[in-house]
């Protein structure tokens, strides 16, 4: 009796041997838990590097705000162009050790509704994860909204260029020039930044007719 129940059970344990007893199977098992994991790694680490971007956003934003960040801005050197930055010598901006987030900040004393130029000359030496480098403004405006207008300067590596951007400040607002490495890593040079007033297109008092005519006509 005995000996039948002890065979009895053993029938039964072989028959809920898991499959993957089997040492390849088993493998395979941990190859698609181990793929699965990894899986759920990089999207968590997407997950954390967008929260972060955010939360420096966020940060700069507030700092801003604040007047943490403020720095007074240069005098006007003469009537056309209102303000120069960077001319004496380039300013080296190189986040290759630390990794952290490295921009400089301007407050300019504009004047809401008239259309401003900004220019720089930029090189990038060398970049890692950098999506564009920043050459912009921060504008808050009434309701609590914040306008961000660029200069695409682009990424990767390049010598120096010229970058430029238009832009008419709204009445109620504030500008703040921005300039560096907003994400990613690498070394990037700026100088002879300017900031000039756009102005309305004159003409002598003897060619106004005339060249008024000509613009006429290349409108149609």
């Amino acid at each position: 009796m005995k000996s039948a129940l002890f065979l009895l059970l053993l029938f039964f344990s072989l028959l809920t041997v898991p499959a993957w007893s089997d040492p390849l199977e088993r493998n395979r098992s941990l190859r698609r838990e181990l793929a699965e994991l990894q899986t759920r790694k990089n999207a968590l680490l997407e997950e954390s590097a967008r929260l972060k971007e955010t939360k420096e956003t966020l940060e700069t934003t507030r700092d801003l705000l604040s007047g943490k960040l403020e720095k007074p801005p240069a005098d006007h050197p003469n009537e056309n162009v209102l303000y120069r930055f960077e001319t004496e010598r380039p300013n080296v901006i190189d986040n290759t050790k630390s990794g952290k987030r490295s921009v400089v900040h301007r407050w300019l004393k504009l004047e809401p509704g008239k259309t401003y130029l900004f220019e720089g000359m930029i090189r990038l030496e060398h970049s890692d994860q950098v999506k564009n480098v920043k050459f912009g403004g921060f504008v808050p405006v009434s309701g609590g909204k914040t306008q961000w207008p660029a200069c695409e300067v682009g990424a990767g590596k390049f010598d120096w260029r010229k970058c430029s951007f238009t832009y008419r400040l709204p009445h109620g607002a504030r500008f703040c020039l921005i300039y560096g490495l907003e994400q990613g890593t690498g070394r990037v040079l700026f100088k002879n930044i300017t900031v000039s007033e756009v102005q309305k297109m004159r003409f002598p008092e003897n060619e106004r007719k005339t060249d008024r005519r000509k613009l006429s006509l290349q409108n149609y």
